[in-house]
């Protein structure tokens, strides 16, 4: 029992460090990203954060059988949502006025003001 303990203190302690380090490297890519003042290498970093690139996992359908197929985890998707929905009456709903206290017209962004809020201050 005690050697069972001690090894996942063990592997506690390597995920723990593990984590630590990906954190690290991750932290100086994105170091490295803004250092570089290349806007486009910025924005590639960032868009490649954005996208989410996980398919949906394979799930169960009412009959126990294991869903892979995307058009068919679509079908089944799109069969629950339309039950979820409500069926249109024709009617345009009632949308009140908003009173707009200020607007604001005209927005201004310099390169000097781009490269000022991407720097790190180390």
């Amino acid at each position: 029992m005690h050697t069972y303990v001690g090894s996942i203190v063990i592997i506690l302690i390597n995920c723990t460090k593990s984590a630590t380090l990906c954190r690290d490297q991750i932290r100086q890519k994105e170091e490295r990203i803004v250092h570089a003042n290349n806007f486009g290498l910025f924005y590639k970093h960032i868009n490649s954060r954005l996208q989410h690139r996980c398919p949906i996992g394979a799930f169960i359908n009412h009959s126990g059988d294991v869903i892979t197929s995307d058009e068919v985890k679509a079908n089944i998707f799109n069969e629950y949502f339309a039950t979820t929905g409500v069926v249109d009456d024709g009617k345009i709903p009632v949308c009140h006025p908003t009173v707009l206290k200020r607007t604001l017209e005209t927005v201004i962004f310099t390169e000097t003001d781009n490269l000022g809020l991407i720097t790190v201050k180390m």
